[in-house]
Parts: structure tokens; C-alpha cells; sequence
């Protein structure tokens, strides 16, 4: 998809410009400016991969041009919690879950795109150990003991 939007010349010239500029830093970009080079980054150098937008909207939006312009990339969406901080409820499990979903991934070590908001960075996260201590993982075929799942699941 990249290479039917802009040719091979131009994105390395595009590249190039990009490493020398602001020691490898870009602000300011507009519309699909974003996604673009942040896709000619990541398809020059797979790798994890911060992208933050200033909204949630915009986070979302960023999420699937990435998506569409690298079918081959896995795009993963870290969402904001929809409280303030200094509230007293506890933020929806499903956003929790989506949380920890992203950085289980980011643990594995998969190479993938992570976009979120400038709000969705701000909040503490689980430490890495514990992400790790309570995965339970579960394959076809295999047997489980459920007593000690249900364990480790509490």
C-alpha cells in the first residue's frame, strides 16, 4: 500500500530527512502525515513502536490508517481511561483488559506499532513482572487442572 502512495525514490529521500531531523524527533505533523511516516518508519525498521496521538479520536484514527497501510504489521491500540485521576471510581475492567492485552504483547518482544493518546500515556501501568506472574496461558488439547487455575486466577 505504501509503495502505490508514494514511490521507493521518495521514501528513502522522506527517510533520510526524517533521521537527520531533530535528532530523529517529528512533531507538529497533520492529518495522514502521521500515519504515513510513522508506516515508512516501521517498514524500514520493524520494530516496538510508540506513536501518540493527542486524543483518543485521533489514536483511534491513527490506529487504522496504520493498519490499512501495513496489513503486516500488528497495530495495537492502548486506550485511555475514561475517568480523572483524581477520582474515586475504578476505571472499566474492559479498558483494563485492553491495557494489559497491549503490554503482554509489548512483553513478548513481537515487533508492532502501540498507539495511544497523549492522556492514555499519563496513568501508571502493572509492573512487568506482575503482567507475567498472572498470564495464564492455555493451549489446544492440553489438560488443565482447574483447581489451581482458578487459583491463580483470583
Amino acid at each position: 500500500m505504501l509503495d502505490r502512495l508514494l514511490p521507493r525514490a521518495d521514501q528513502e529521500d522522506l527517510l533520510r530527512k526524517i533521521r537527520t531531523a531533530n535528532g530523529g524527533v517529528l512533531t507538529s505533523l497533520h492529518g495522514s502525515s502521521l500515519s504515513l511516516i510513522a508506516a515508512l518508519l516501521q517498514r524500514d525498521r520493524p520494530a516496538q513502536t510508540l506513536v501518540v496521538a493527542p486524543k483518543l479520536d485521533d489514536a483511534e484514527d491513527l490506529a487504522q490508517d496504520l493498519s490499512t497501510l501495513l496489513p503486516e504489521t500488528p497495530v495495537r491500540l492502548f486506550p485511555e481511561f475514561e475517568i480523572l485521576p483524581y477520582e474515586k471510581r475504578s476505571p472499566y475492567k474492559g479498558i483494563t483488559g485492553q491495557q494489559v492485552e497491549v503490554l503482554h504483547h509489548l512483553l513478548s518482544g513481537e515487533s508492532c506499532i502501540v498507539v495511544t493518546s497523549a492522556k492514555g500515556l499519563k496513568w501508571k501501568v502493572q509492573p512487568a513482572e506482575e503482567i507475567l506472574d498472572y498470564t495464564l496461558r492455555f493451549a489446544v488439547g492440553q489438560e488443565i487442572d482447574y483447581e489451581t487455575a482458578e487459583k491463580r486466577r483470583v
